[in-house]
């Protein structure tokens, strides 16, 4: 992607040796190419070095509240919604309805939480 960019730079350096303008409006005319190619390439470069935030791994460490509690006979699930999704999750902790939770592992659909300190007891 930021090949095309550059690409453009020389391009527009083809184009103003060929049909050459004064220098009073090619230095400009380079200069912002320049400068665009420059930012554009450094985000690029920026988006590429950073880790993924998808799947399992970019939900742990996320902090949510209790949206609703399901008691069966040999467990508690809880409900929690993250970024618009629904995940059944369960904890060791005693919960209730909007208590905030972080989640710290992800076994299959099943999140496992923990209390955020400070939160509602």
């Amino acid at each position: 992607m930021h090949y095309l960019v550059w690409l453009l730079l020389l391009v527009a350096i083809i184009l103003l040796w060929l049909f050459p303008p004064s220098p009073a409006v090619a230095i400009p005319i380079v200069l912002v190419v320049l400068l665009v190619c420059v930012l554009v390439t450094r985000a690029v470069l920026r988006a590429r070095r950073k880790s993924p935030k998808t799947g399992t791994e970019g939900l742990i460490g996320t902090t949510t509240r209790i949206i609703s509690i399901k008691e069966l006979d040999y467990k508690v699930e809880y409900t929690v919604k993250i970024e618009g999704e629904t995940w059944k999750a369960n904890s060791s902790d005693k919960l209730k309805i909007g208590d905030m939770v972080t989640v710290t592992s992800v076994k299959g659909l099943l999140l496992q939480v923990q209390r955020v300190d400070g939160s509602q007891e």
